[in-house]
């Protein structure tokens, strides 16, 4: 699956917003407070469910700051074929819905089919590297950062061959 356009309605400081994701990989990058950490977040929250605000979770929420519909869509590309991912604000991480490119709407199941075997943590282990990731690649003695490359794929393609990584490990 490849994301190709990401809408925000809401999300912490952005509102109607748009990205064009183009280039592949994906590089996001900014200065301070420019809401790199808001964009990933939003990513993972319409993939795999708004936080809840109990708990640990309480800061994690990104309720819009000026009031504006919390939620937004992703459009993906997978097996060929193009998809928009709907999440709204709702019970249990948000209502969601996703729409395929002949504007019919799929089971709710289907997002879990788009997924595979992902879920929040193999997901931001594999596509999203950030600044601690980064440092403990750099302050560490063993493959992290290559193994990390060995699990990172570009339209379903591994980056290292499972021989090469085999090699490596």
């Amino acid at each position: 699956m490849k994301i190709k356009q990401v809408h925000i309605d809401g999300f912490g400081k952005w509102h109607d917003q748009d990205f064009s994701f183009t280039n592949n990989p994906v590089l996001i990058y900014g200065a301070n407070e420019a809401g790199k950490t808001t964009l990933a977040a939003f990513i993972l929250s319409i993939l795999f469910g708004f936080a809840d605000g109990r708990g640990k979770n309480k800061y994690q929420q990104y309720i819009p700051k000026d009031g504006s519909s919390y939620g937004g869509s992703l459009t993906v590309i997978a097996d060929q074929h193009q998809y928009v991912i709907k999440r709204v604000k709702g019970k249990n991480g948000g209502k969601v819905t996703v729409t395929n490119e002949k504007g019919k709407k799929e089971k709710q199941d289907f997002l879990a089919k788009l997924l595979g075997p992902l879920d929040r943590e193999l997901y931001q282990a594999i596509y999203s590297f950030n600044q601690n990731n980064i440092l403990k690649a750099l302050n560490s003695n063993n493959n992290y950062l290559v193994i990390s490359f060995a699990n990172a794929s570009i339209d379903g393609q591994p980056l290292l061959k499972s021989s090469l990584y085999n090699q490596l490990n």
